[in-house]
């Protein structure tokens, strides 16, 4: 885990950044793309392998035995599974 502490209008922010290795599939936009390895989650989206989501993009998020999925806009989704400490 990666913290990070920015001033912001004369107002500290902290950041973190989490990583975990996991399994990653994205269907939507395109054909499936889905692969095993590095998942990070910042205050800004996800980054899963070579996809990278920002929160703005996400209309949705369950949990379904540990799987999350985002829904995102206008299509698609991406699930993360498997998840471990990275």
């Amino acid at each position: 885990m990666r913290t990070e502490v920015r001033l912001t209008g004369g107002e500290a922010k902290a950041e973190e950044t989490r990583r975990a290795t996991g399994r990653w599939e994205r269907s939507g936009a395109g054909a499936l793309a889905s692969d095993d390895g590095p998942l990070e989650i910042s205050d800004d989206g996800v980054t899963a392998g070579p996809v990278a989501v920002e929160f703005l993009d996400a209309d949705t998020l369950t949990d379904a035995d540990r799987v999350l999925t985002l829904g995102l806009f206008p299509e698609g989704s991406l699930r993360l599974s498997k998840a471990g400490g990275g």
